[in-house]
């Protein structure tokens, strides 16, 4: 590769193509209000910046705005498939608006290294603002992150005094207990995610309000795991498996935790769909590799991940900090874990 086609595009590239000053290409491509030109111009000049492929130097654009350009996002494990939507739609926003991301979990002391980090990398001015995306931040945290004064986003959580984007947990809850309903069963179990999180919360909502809708249906016990992953949800499994009054069907607050409710139901000799159905929220590839495939409820993780940066970047704009929600409804994806 030559060095003409390494080196990176520049204003003056742009003006000469355009036929102008490169001073005028500046405030356009920083879109200056206070400067008008003809929209022929203007034109012009983008579609040169568009031909030369120009992009606007992100060091130069944080010494004339004071913003960084890099955001920080911390998710409570970075092993947990779940979460990789959420990255990507924020790796994708950010991207776009010219934003780097730095990326930490909160999910052991080890970890919370990376959490401290971009803690400390916000009270020392590297960062411009923070996306947490996790269902078990920690008060510590909370009061860190209250200390730094700097723009933060709760991700699917919600707490009193800090900006919110959530989905429509409750309505994807509703939707899988309803599809266990419709397909006849009359207990109805719950596998719960951690206590103390308004995410729980608003799923166990979702699946008492299409019980009570039925007359007929029982809800069968809930237990709450301790955690999110996939460990969680087997000893959670043994524990709900475990009671005297076991239902025919369970609904699983995430994919994950299915994934080890699955192990413990078959330590107990139960099949899935025979003996107990199984539906989770969440999905992702290895829903439906596992045996049988598991019946999920998708929701707009992908989606949640952009409007929560676009959230973030209004912040820093200056638009008034509120509680958001995703409006993009839950999916049913019909697979083979229920009868």
């Amino acid at each position: 590769m030559t060095t003409e086609k390494l080196r990176r595009p520049t204003l003056k590239d742009v003006a000469v193509l355009a036929g102008v000053d490169a001073s005028l290409v500046s405030r356009v491509v920083n879109k200056d209000s206070g400067f008008s030109i003809p929209d022929s111009t203007r034109n012009r000049v983008l579609a040169a910046v568009a031909a030369v492929g120009y992009r606007p130097s992100a060091a130069a654009r944080s010494l004339r705005t004071q913003k960084l350009a890099t955001l920080g996002l911390i998710v409570p494990d970075l092993t947990n498939p779940v979460y990789a939507p959420i990255v990507a739609g924020v790796q994708l926003a950010a991207t776009s608006a010219g934003y780097a991301l730095i990326l930490a979990s909160d999910t052991e002391a080890p970890s919370r290294v990376g959490t401290h980090t971009i803690v400390r990398m916000l009270a020392e001015d590297r960062v411009d603002g923070l996306l947490v995306a996790s269902g078990t931040v920690t008060s510590d945290l909370l009061d860190m992150l209250a200390d730094v004064g700097k723009p933060v986003v709760l991700v699917n959580r919600g707490l009193p005094n800090i900006p919110s984007i959530t989905v429509d947990d409750e309505a994807g809850a509703r939707l899988a207990t309803r599809y266990l309903i419709r397909r006849g069963h009359q207990r109805i179990m719950h596998l719960a995610g951690p206590l103390g999180v308004d995410t729980t919360d608003r799923r166990l909502a979702g699946y008492h309000s299409a019980v009570h809708e039925a007359p007929s249906v029982i809800a069968g016990r809930t237990v709450h795991a301790l955690g999110w992953g996939a460990a969680e949800g087997y000893a959670a499994g043994r524990d709900l498996l475990g009671s005297l009054s076991q239902g025919t069907a369970v609904f699983v607050a995430n994919v994950t935790l299915a994934i080890g409710f699955y192990r413990a139901a078959h330590e107990a000799g139960l099949a899935i769909p025979g003996d107990i159905s199984v539906i989770a929220l969440h999905d992702y590839d290895l829903a439906a590799m596992i045996v049988p495939s598991l019946t999920t409820v998708a929701m707009p993780l992908k989606e949640l991940g952009e409007a929560a940066v676009k959230q973030l970047l209004g912040i820093l704009d200056s638009a008034p900090p509120e509680d958001l929600m995703v409006r993009t409804k839950p999916v049913l994806v019909e697979r083979n874990s229920v009868s």
